[in-house]
C-alpha cells in the first residue's frame, strides 16, 4: 500500500492519559518525545503521558486463535510477542516467517511455542495444560482421529511449508502439519516478560516492544523500528500499524483487575441494562470513541474494593461529574489500604473534576469510596476517570491475579 501524500499517510488518533483525544499528522517519536500536530497546533507528550495511538484506517485483523487454513496460526516469543503467521520455515535454530501483510526472521531461541489451528474447547484445555508443565525437550502436539491430542517429546530438527522434521527415540520422523495442534520449544526456564509498549500490527500481530522509535520521513509513509527483549528486531511500515499502547509498560489498569468486593447504596430511577436496580459501581467510558471501558461510575454512595498489583506503588486517577448532573451535591471521596486512609479529597457542587493521587502499598487491598456531604442527596454520580497503579521503576506486575 502506497501513499501518495506522506503528510495524510501519518494521521492518527491519539488518546492523552487525561484530557480529550484529538486526531492529528505523528511527526516524532520516541519514549522521551512524541509530537503531532494537531489542529491547535503541534502538541508534545511522553510517552507514559499517552494510553495509546490508533493509526488512521489501520484495524488489526482477529487471529488469536490459530488458524491453520493457510498452514498458519499463532506463533509466540519468548518477550511475549504473538505473530499472527501464515507461513514458518525453522532450520538451524533460525526461523524465516510471512503474515498476512508481513514477513521476517527470527533468532534462536527466540520462539516459545507455534499454535498452528484454532482448537475446540477440549484442544484447548489440553493445550494449556502441556503449556504448564515442564517437559524435557521440544514437543509436538498431535490430534489424533477422534480430535483428541497427545504430545511427543523430542527434539525439532527443522519446519518446512509441509511437515515437521523431528528425531524421537533416535529416530527421525516427518509429521505433516495437517497432522499437528501445535508445536513447543524447549527452555530451561521459563522466560521473564518484560513489559514494553504493544503494538498491534493489520495482520492481528500484537509485538511487545521494549524500544522504539517512529520515524515520518523512511520509505513512502514513515516506518516504526522496534526491539523486544528477546532480540528480536523489525521495522513496521505506517500502513501495516493499527495501534500503539503505551499502558502495558508501566501501568496497571483497575478495569482489567479482578474487584473483590463492590456496593451502592440504590439510587431511585436509575436501573442497569438488565432492569435491575445499579448497586454495584458501573464500568464505562466517558468517551464514544474510547477503545476500553476505563471509567468506574458510582451513582450513589458506595465503594469499589480491589488488591493493589504487585510492583505498583502508586494510584492516579480523575474525579469527573457527568455532563448530566444538574444540582450537585458536595461529595468526599476517599482511598483506604486496610483500615488506614491513604487519600481523601472533597468535591465541591461547582467542580467538575478533580485529579487524585496516592502512594498505595503492593499486594494490599485497596478501597475507594465516596460518600455524599450535606443534606442534599441529589447530583452524587461521579467518575473514577482512567484509574490506573503506576509501576515502580524496573517493576513488573502480575495485573493483581
Amino acid at each position: 500500500m502506497l501513499w501518495a501524500d506522506p503528510a495524510a499517510a501519518q494521521q492518527v488518533r491519539v488518546e492523552p492519559m487525561q484530557g480529550e483525544a484529538f486526531d492529528g499528522r505523528w511527526l516524532e517519536g520516541t519514549p522521551d518525545r512524541l509530537v503531532f500536530q494537531s489542529a491547535d497546533g503541534p502538541r508534545t507528550f511522553p510517552a507514559q503521558d499517552l494510553q495509546q495511538i490508533r493509526v488512521s484506517g489501520g484495524k488489526a485483523t482477529s487471529n488469536a486463535s490459530g488458524s491453520g487454513k493457510e498452514g498458519g496460526g499463532i506463533l509466540q516469543l519468548a518477550d511475549g510477542t504473538l505473530l499472527a503467521v501464515r507461513t514458518l520455515e525453522w532450520k538451524d535454530g533460525k526461523g524465516q516467517w510471512t503474515s498476512a501483510s508481513d514477513a521476517g526472521t527470527l533468532p534462536a531461541n527466540a520462539v516459545t511455542w507455534w499454535l498452528l489451528r484454532k482448537p475446540d474447547a477440549s484442544q484447548r484445555e489440553s493445550w494449556d495444560r502441556m503449556l504448564s508443565q515442564k517437559a524435557d525437550g521440544d514437543q509436538l502436539v498431535v490430534v489424533r482421529g477422534d480430535g483428541s491430542v497427545d504430545q511427543v517429546v523430542g527434539t525439532i530438527l527443522s519446519v518446512s511449508a509441509d511437515q515437521v522434521e523431528f528425531e524421537f527415540d533416535g529416530q527421525t520422523i516427518q509429521a505433516p502439519k495437517e497432522r499437528l495442534l501445535g508445536v513447543v520449544w524447549f527452555r530451561k526456564e521459563s522466560p521473564e516478560v518484560s513489559p514494553g509498549v504493544a503494538i498491534e500490527s493489520v495482520d492481528g500481530s500484537r509485538w511487545n516492544a521494549t524500544q522504539w522509535k517512529w520515524d515520518r520521513n523512511d520509505g513512502d509513509s514513515g516506518t516504526l523500528a522496534l526491539q523486544t527483549s528477546s532480540g528480536v528486531s523489525h521495522r513496521l511500515r505506517y500502513d501495516q500499524l493499527a495501534t500503539i499502547d503505551f499502558g502495558t509498560s508501566n501501568i496497571s489498569w483497575l478495569a482489567d483487575i479482578p474487584a473483590l468486593q463492590s456496593s451502592i447504596q440504590p439510587r431511585l430511577g436509575v436501573e442497569t441494562a438488565g432492569g435491575t436496580s445499579a448497586l454495584s459501581p458501573l464500568w464505562t467510558s466517558r468517551m464514544a470513541d474510547a477503545t476500553k471501558s476505563r471509567d468506574l461510575l458510582f451513582l450513589n454512595d458506595g465503594f469499589y474494593e480491589t488488591r493493589v498489583p504487585t510492583g505498583c506503588d502508586r494510584f492516579l486517577v480523575t474525579l469527573v461529574r457527568p455532563n448530566s448532573e444538574g444540582l450537585r451535591a458536595e461529595l468526599s471521596v476517599e482511598m483506604w489500604q486496610e483500615d488506614q486512609q491513604v487519600a481523601q479529597q472533597t468535591i465541591g457542587p461547582d467542580q467538575s473534576e478533580l485529579p487524585l493521587e496516592a502512594a498505595v502499598t503492593p499486594g494490599k487491598k485497596l478501597q475507594l469510596r465516596v460518600r455524599t456531604q450535606g443534606a442534599i442527596q441529589a447530583g452524587n454520580a461521579i467518575f473514577w476517570s482512567q484509574a490506573r497503579f503506576l509501576k515502580k521503576a524496573g517493576a513488573s506486575s502480575d495485573g493483581g491475579r
